[in-house]
């Protein structure tokens, strides 16, 4: 009997309600890999981790003997007076019954709770496996059968004794992988019939479950490989000469240069599909030995300390690979400049002996400026790397995999890069511990009680950066080690923007009330504190003129500043680009001194470096003509491109120079210049009157996957509202404070005249969805620059990948590619938009009967969305 099963890759590997035995005491076997397997192929549901050594009853080990078997017999036939119909294991002990592999007893009764014992468990499994005429030849129960499950490695404890779950498992687990028995040949000598057994080619797992077991070396992974043979990608890996995919849940970096039983599925397709591995037993465990202790490398023989002792050990044959890649040249001079890390020497193949020295050093890197896909270190001006000529990249936080979008500025990196630099792992180290230095030596320091080791690379810097009895902040790396180090209670400052400063008019205590635009796109006003500070000089009682005169001294009254509140909100301290008398420079606003092509540069510490806009710049948007009007105000966070900004005059500062990143730009622009927010599908436009007794426009419909409702001010443009109905595309425009200043009707839904798309349904198997022309009609040129909204056809091309294109064959050029991206859908039907993933455009119930509009929608510098609706 064959049963195939249809997995859910993603959860092959998961435990669920089984224990992983995360801790095993001396001496008891770790299960876990058996029962990942056991759980995949749902013979076990659940089990309890501490119920392991407890003795399993008879009729739980035939449910679980039943179901590895693929088989469930008759629910109506009652062979056993015990068992009764509605217990959860009577079709199952009906199906052994049936299939040979137990027996009716004279006495009708099975005895279900009672614990069965190591014979009677091994009398179940070698029948199943279809070996029970071998077993009678060889002397029955249980001699045969404990004879053949030796043999077969099946099992090798036998007797009265009780079964714990534990071994039950282990015995499952074992004789899904034996091979079952055969019939060879049938002969005949007289009135005599013979038959000949014997192991077949296939085991259980593959009869049952079509899953082949098997054991073999990870010599590629993503992340490194053991010799010259191509790379494979990121959900693949390659044991001896096969190519497998990966499930969602194998990290199989872990596994490389391991000698590894696996299991995997035949999916017809190129590669098929792994389920789960784990490393093997071998003769040579793995020889894992820390960066810290290892001492030289002579010739062949490396030499390292343990247990206080120098040990040597000799690799002669030993091909080295090195953060990923096979190391060939230079070799001593690799090892020599070991920072932190392993070496670990492993045998690869099961032979008993070793066969690869894998190397794993780490660098520090801090993050101290981004430059579009290039990563500075400021603790070596001459590392940086460009992320875009990294041919395979791993980056882990926290043990997940992240992307590159995680590498931040101010981050501590632990790097590994291959001595070619094609392969990098970077793990980001998040742990930081803040407290005061008791002791310090060269290489170990005691915070707080507490003693850590100095990364070694880091231990000069340690040194310079910090006194004892000082109070500071620590980051630890993914070793344990002091890595990096900055000053606790140093100042932390908030960058903002002056608006304007006005008297409080208190003709007893007068004081500078500000206006300030806030990093946060906040627009706040605070009054002066007693005792303010601007530029490290100190003004009691400040007065209004004495606060301009300070302002306008460092630059202008409106201008950029860092700044802090007290307790009770009040401003503190102000810092402009002025240096005060008593100021470090270093933690000064400083202007960057060169612009070019948007990048922007100084001379710091380190010489000339680059800075550019990121993830956390600050952009400052003001009006060019000093209007103080705060709607004209707005900040935005992210990077300054010269598609986005090249009309603003840019003006580039940095809060620190050893971020060697630009913390806040200035842009100078015109208030009335939009730009396109949102697309909105138009239900419904009504009127409504204010208190002031002004008619204004209100807009319900669908946008971005949500239903959504605007009021527009007075002043806004609506004269394309109104002929606009339920049905119509509008591109809503606002500037990045949120206030809507025009609104156009790029589609029209309902018309038959100009612009109207025509279409009808097709049967062929491209789908015809939508026909027509792209349109910006009645959008100005100042906003058709940037907005583009396309109608065309949807197809899938022989690769899978689907694409939209104007003509019905595209030339490869046309075609826009949107492969794995989410799109928000409207459902006539159900009157909502859902996110859904454009794969499904070509599946849409609709497609093909009613047909369906696509308009696919681009802003700057690629897709912001699809919108289907019928």
């Amino acid at each position: 009997m064959r049963k195939v099963v249809s997995f859910i890759l993603a959860v092959l590997l998961i435990i669920g309600a089984l224990p992983v035995l995360a801790q095993t005491a001396e001496g008891v076997q770790d299960i876990s890999n058996e029962l990942n397997l056991l759980s995949a192929l749902e013979i076990v549901e659940s089990i309890d981790v501490n119920v392991l050594d407890n003795h399993i009853s008879r009729e739980e080990f035939a449910y679980y003997i039943a179901k590895m078997s693929g088989i469930s017999g008759s629910d109506t036939v009652r062979y056993f007076i015990d068992v009764s119909a509605d217990d959860y294991a009577f079709a199952y002990i009906n199906g052994l019954v049936e299939n040979k592999i137990i027996s009716e007893s004279d006495d009708k009764y099975f005895r279900p709770n009672d614990p069965i014992t190591q014979d009677e468990a091994v009398k179940m499994v070698i029948s199943a496996l279809g070996y029970t005429t071998d077993a009678r030849v060889r002397g029955g129960f249980p001699t045969g059968y404990r004879q053949i499950a030796s043999r077969l490695e099946v099992w090798d404890q036998f007797g009265d004794m009780f079964l714990t779950y534990r071994d039950g498992f282990c015995m499952i687990f074992n004789t899904l992988k034996t091979h079952v028995c055969s019939l060879q040949s049938i002969g005949t000598s007289g009135d005599q019939v013979s038959a000949q057994y014997v192991e077949s080619d296939e085991t259980l797992l593959e009869v049952v479950f079509d899953i082949v077991y098997a054991k073999g070396m990870v010599r590629t992974t993503y992340g490194g490989s053991v010799d010259s043979a191509d790379q494979v990608e990121a959900n693949q890996v390659r044991i001896d000469t096969e190519i497998y995919e990966l499930p969602e849940g194998i990290d199989a970096e872990e596994y490389l240069g391991n000698y590894v039983e696996y299991f995997f599925q035949d999916t017809q397709t190129r590669y098929n599909t792994l389920v789960c591995m784990y490393p093997a037993k071998t003769a040579k465990e793995d020889l894992v030995i820390n960066i810290d202790d290892f001492d030289r490398l002579d010739g062949t023989k490396l030499y390292y300390w343990s247990s206080d002792r120098l040990r040597n050990l000799d690799f002669q044959n030993n091909l080295i690979v090195y953060n990923g890649s096979l190391l060939t040249d230079n070799v001593k001079e690799f090892f020599e400049n070991l920072n932190k890390g392993t070496i670990t020497i492993k045998d690869g193949n099961g032979d008993g002996a070793y066969d690869y020295v894998f190397v794993k050093n780490y660098r520090n890197f801090y993050i101290n400026a981004i430059n579009i896909n290039q990563i500075y270190n400021e603790l070596e001006p001459s590392d940086v790397i460009d992320l875009d000529q990294i041919e395979n990249l791993l980056i882990y936080n926290s043990g997940e995999s992240v992307t590159a979008s995680d590498l931040l500025r101010d981050s501590l990196l632990s790097v590994a890069s291959s001595a070619d630099n094609t392969i990098v792992e970077i793990i980001i180290n998040s742990e930081i511990v803040t407290g005061v230095l008791d002791s310090k030596n060269d290489s170990e320091v005691t915070i707080d009680g507490t003693t850590y080791k100095i990364e070694r690379s880091y231990q000069d810097a340690f040194e310079s950066k910090t006194i004892v009895g000082g109070n500071y902040s620590y980051i630890i790396d993914h070793l344990g080690n002091i890595a990096y180090v900055f000053q606790a209670d140093a100042r932390r400052m908030t960058l903002g923007y002056i608006i304007d400063m006005v008297s409080n008019n208190d003709p007893f205590d007068a004081k500078p009330i500000f206006k300030i635009l806030s990093s946060d796109n906040e627009i706040f006003t605070a009054t002066v504190a007693n005792n303010l500070t601007i530029d490290s000089i100190r003004y009691r009682d400040p007065s209004v003129q004495a606060v301009e005169n300070a302002l306008i001294n460092s630059g202008s009254l409106s201008q950029l500043i860092q700044y802090e509140l007290d307790s009770n909100g009040n401003l503190k301290d102000i810092d402009t680009l002025y240096v005060g008398p008593d100021e470090d420079p270093e933690y000064s606003l400083s202007r960057v001194f060169e612009t070019v092509e948007s990048r922007w540069y100084h001379s710091g510490r380190y010489g000339f470096v680059a800075l550019c806009s990121g993830t956390e710049t600050t952009t400052f948007c003001i009006p060019e003509d000093g209007n103080t009007d705060e709607t004209n105000y707005y900040t935005r966070k992210g990077a300054v491109t010269e598609s986005t900004d090249t009309a603003a005059t840019l003006d580039a500062y940095y809060a620190s120079s050893e971020s060697g990143y630009v913390d806040a730009i200035i842009l100078e622009r015109d208030v009335n210049l939009s730009e396109p927010e949102t697309a909105l599908m138009l239900e419904e436009v009504a009127q409504t009157i204010n208190e002031e007794g002004e008619v204004l426009y209100k807009l319900s419909g669908y946008s971005n996957g949500s239903f959504v409702e605007h009021t527009l001010d007075s002043d806004v443009d609506t004269k394309d509202l109104q002929n606009s109905r339920k049905g119509d595309l509008l591109v809503i425009y606002q500037n990045d404070n949120g206030k809507i200043n025009m609104v156009k009707k790029v589609f029209d839904g309902q018309s038959d005249g100009n612009g109207t798309i025509g279409w009808e349904c097709e049967t062929d198997t491209r789908k015809l969805l939508v026909e027509g022309m792209t349109t910006t009609a009645g959008v100005d040129v100042k906003h058709a620059a940037v907005l583009n909204l396309s109608f065309g056809y949807v197809m899938k091309n022989y690769d899978g990948i689907i694409a939209i294109s104007k003509d019905m064959i595209a030339p490869v050029g046309e075609r826009i590619i949107v492969e794995g991206k989410m799109c928000p859908m409207y459902d006539k039907k159900t009157d909502t938009i859902e996110l859904v993933d454009y794969s499904a455009i070509l599946g849409y119930n609709d497609v093909g009967s009613e047909c369906t509009r696509l308009i696919h929608q681009t802003w700057y510098d690629g897709d912001r969305g699809v919108y289907l609706y019928n």
